[in-house]
């Protein structure tokens, strides 16, 4: 049972279930724009049988399907509801369509606890389960559309044995092609098929060591399967979706550095790199036109640069540079849809085609100019800070990369703000969190410490077997800088995030007097941790993905847990620094809700009466769902509200 279900919601500002928008010191903040404003979510395209599905957000979030042309605005108000399933209260991963069957098919979980597996959608609402799995990575439809392949594994937890299969759509049967081994793992990594459909090539884990990768090539009629990299080398790696031919794929893989894409030759094992290795590179794409070419996506702080390649050789052949964030969602052969945001852009979908060798987008889906007016409240500007140890990130001279996110209202004198993201920042995306912050007035600065996946391998691994340390010390002095610069006490600074980011706000808020041989000056006045990890050594035996915790610290924290339970905020709890709310998901099964429950109990046992814990039942790691977010925003806008 939850400590205190439901617990703040008398602190709430004035609301009301009906209306959902929040007044935060006689500022109005609606909710409800920023959550059902754009009211569609989860695109799943299916590019050879032009449709496409998405969810309707709401109270009940409902699977919608519509059709769609490349290159033409898309009606989302003409989706058609398919189901009476409340997808608020499940997780969907994934939907394709066969053009052989003409079905859809999905995969996710049944409950918000992510078993994941796959479903057949039955004309009428219903859904048919056609695998018995623990959890699927990753699925991939075959070129006939009469298979789906998938990499799972068979327990709830990480590195239980898996295997590679296929279900065929035309009995509804699993196949399995491989059963791993502890010497070879499943793991999340995405799914090829060879253009005739007879092989099949992903990834899979060495030893059990999520640092060290290889690719598999596995025949579609079953066999051994055969290992095409060498596991001794350190590397994460992934083949992309589309083949260049039925000898040639590309893979991206990172054991230089940053991410490099390379052609592999399956008749003589050779490997070629086709982009920069000074390039951190973010995803690839085989597309035709006029003739076969690699698209790859660079990610840089500010912009993201697409290149057009060809494979042949890796010689640029066209490129263009954008001022936001893309993402690569969906792709055939012959087209690309892609995301676009930006700190001040929420969402948009292009459809991408080759013309000779550029690539053309076409804007097919957006928010709307009126949209936008309510919900962006901030302006946002690249800035840098100094680090403790004097440590540069990409591009920088001893400085790290951030976002400074401005309210176009600021508040004034005594009720000025910043809150400082405790991971997962500097990223050019739209954030809702942000710019409701920004609303209330709000500063947010979004750092990016060391540990940060968007500069290349060696500046993620500064973090490894530091889990706690570098990267905390670096969110402090982002803080302690603008704090300054903004002049904002420091009792008036709170940091915030999620999951690894509740940790580090945690973290952030219970530190040592030292850490790493720095003795840092600042402390946090409060902090707003969602779903996150309070015992290092605990998470790893209770998560389904614990390999995201033994990465960072290179051990089982187990093994060594004076080192990792001082590293845990639930140890030093007494030393929090401000006020906290804590909040969580019931059904959370990568950060268990012990997690956050156990931090409470803590917190008060110190005798602390200003902290809060929030527990939000049948939810996930994320919340879902018009009433448990607007109860949600309620409860932080109400502890801000009752903040000195």
């Amino acid at each position: 049972m939850p400590l205190l279900p439901l617990a703040l919601l008398a602190l709430a500002p004035s609301f009301a279930a009906d209306k959902p928008a929040v007044t935060f010191k006689g500022r109005p903040i609606d909710v409800k724009a920023y959550i059902e404003g754009f009211p569609y979510k989860n695109f799943n395209f299916s590019l050879e049988t032009g449709r496409l599905f998405f969810v309707k957000k709401g109270d009940k979030e409902t699977l919608l399907e519509t059709s769609f042309e490349l290159g033409k605005t898309v009606d989302l108000e003409k989706g058609k509801p398919l189901t009476d399933v409340d997808y608020a209260k499940r997780n969907l991963w994934g939907a394709v369509a066969s053009k052989a069957t003409g079905k859809l098919y999905t995969m996710g979980d049944e409950d918000n606890t992510e078993i994941t597996n796959i479903y057949e959608y039955v004309p009428g609402g219903a859904f048919k389960k056609l695998t018995e799995q623990k959890y699927i990575y990753s699925l991939q439809m075959s070129p006939d559309g009469k298979k789906i392949a998938y990499s799972a594994r068979s327990g709830p937890q990480e590195f239980t044995p898996g295997s590679i299969g296929y279900v065929d759509l035309e009995t509804g049967k699993p196949v399995t092609l491989w059963e791993d081994s502890k010497a070879l793992r499943t793991n999340w990594a995405s799914i090829a098929w060879s253009p005739d459909g007879s092989k099949i090539v992903t990834s899979v884990v060495c030893d059990e060591d999520r640092t060290h990768k290889t690719l598999l090539l596995l025949s579609a009629a079953g066999g051994p399967g055969k290992t095409l990299l060498d596991c001794s080398v350190k590397r994460s790696v992934y083949p992309t979706t589309q083949w260049i031919d039925d000898g040639n794929f590309v893979f991206m893989t990172d054991e230089t550095g940053n991410s490099v894409a390379h052609r592999f030759e399956l008749t003589t094992g050779k490997s070629t790199p086709l982009t920069d290795p000074k390039w951190n590179l973010d995803d690839a794409v085989v597309l035709e036109g006029k003739a076969v070419r690699l698209v790859a996506l660079e990610r840089k702080p500010i912009t993201n640069v697409l290149h057009v390649i060809d494979p042949s050789n890796g010689r640029i052949l066209s490129s263009r540079e954008y001022p936001a964030s893309l993402a690569f969602m969906e792709g055939d052969r012959s087209a690309l849809l892609i995301s676009l945001n930006s700190t001040v852009v929420p969402y948009e979908i292009h459809s991408a085609a080759l013309d000779g060798d550029e690539l053309k987008l076409a804007k097919i889906v957006d928010y709307g100019d009126e949209l936008e007016k309510k919900i962006v409240h901030c302006s946002a500007e690249k800035v840098s800070y100094e680090t403790f140890d004097k440590f540069s990130a990409p591009g920088e001279t001893q400085t790290l990369h951030a976002f400074l996110y401005s309210p176009l209202r600021p508040a004034k004198g005594d009720d000025a703000r910043l809150l400082v993201l405790a991971f997962y920042g500097g990223v050019n995306t739209y954030s809702a969190k942000i710019h409701m912050l920004c609303n209330a007035g709000y500063y947010v600065l979004s750092p990016a410490p060391r540990g940060s996946w968007d500069w290349g391998r060696e500046f993620h691994d500064k973090m490894q077997g530091d889990l706690g340390g570098g990267e905390i010390l670096d969110v402090v002095l982002g803080a302690q800088a603008y704090a300054k610069q903004l002049g904002i006490p420091a009792k008036h600074v709170g940091a915030f995030g999620g999951s690894h980011g509740g940790y580090a706000t945690l973290r952030a808020l219970t530190l040592t007097d030292e850490v790493d041989g720095y003795k840092p000056a600042f402390r946090f006045g409060f902090g707003l941790s969602d779903y996150g990890i309070s015992d290092l050594v605990r998470y790893v035996k209770t998560s389904n993905i614990p390999g995201w915790v033994t990465d960072m610290t290179s051990e089982d924290p187990a093994k060594n847990p004076a080192k990792w339970l001082d590293r845990s905020p639930q140890t030093h709890a007494c030393r929090a620094s401000g006020p906290l709310l804590l909040t969580h998901g019931s059904n959370d099964k990568r950060v268990s809700v012990e997690e956050s429950r156990r931090m409470f109990a803590a917190l008060k046992a110190c005798g602390r009466t200003q902290d809060v814990y929030y527990e939000l039942p049948e939810q996930g790691h994320g919340y879902k769902g018009t009433g448990p977010l607007v109860k949600y925003y309620q409860t932080m806008f109400g502890f801000l509200e009752t903040l000195k």
